[in-house]
């Protein structure tokens, strides 16, 4: 893609979209109905920018989920008298705590991360593309709503040791990367089946 600042000729639009069709077809991926011979400009800068920025949001999308070994524990934030006074009285790893204002600027800086990788995706295929970007947009949200507020008050928007944006961390994580959204599906459409199955074993 021409560096920023440089205007887009024909030809350099032309050579994009080839080099789009040419990224999705390596990945046995099709198109989703995106286009790349009707993205303009705009979108294929949005979209470069994007895949130089993957490394940053691997990263983070790593950091969000290893956080749960460095923070504080959740029954720490309300009444402290259920906290252990040692290190030794939690079953794990003697790894070390992070200060409460530390992990949740961390876990906000993350939150925001995934945030602008949704932005930069709907702005490049102009929406959303099913429920599980719906369902991730959402618990990005509210567990950005619970950090800000534990900015101020602690234990986030519920009060006591229960705090949404842990609780909704895996859906956040598992709804931003596509493995697990696919094996996720995959256990969800077997449910139906696996039910029938044992109700048919009841009955019998």
């Amino acid at each position: 893609a021409p560096e920023r600042g440089v205007s887009w000729s024909d030809q350099d639009l032309r050579v994009a979209r080839a080099v789009v069709w040419v990224a999705k077809g390596l990945k046995g991926r099709d198109s989703h109905g995106m286009w790349p011979d009707t993205l303009t400009r705009g979108q294929l800068r949005v979209y470069f920018l994007r895949k130089r920025l993957k490394p940053l949001f691997w990263v983070s999308s790593m950091v969000f989920v290893m956080l749960a070994f460095f923070e504080v524990p959740s029954w720490c934030l309300g009444d402290l008298s259920q906290c252990p006074h040692r290190t030794g009285d939690v079953i794990g790893w003697d790894t070390p705590v992070l200060p409460f204002w530390a992990s949740n600027l961390v876990e906000l800086t993350c939150l925001l991360l995934f945030l602008l990788r949704w932005a930069l995706k709907v702005k490049v295929r102009g929406g959303s593309r099913g429920k599980w970007y719906l369902l991730h947009l959402c618990a990005v949200c509210l567990a950005l709503a619970d950090n800000c507020v534990s900015t101020i008050k602690t234990d986030g928007i519920v009060t006591g040791s229960f705090c949404l944006s842990r609780f909704l961390r895996p859906v956040v994580f598992v709804s931003s990367i596509k493995a697990l959204r696919q094996a996720s599906s995959r256990v969800l459409q077997a449910i139906p089946g696996c039910v029938e199955v044992l109700m048919s074993l009841v009955l019998c």
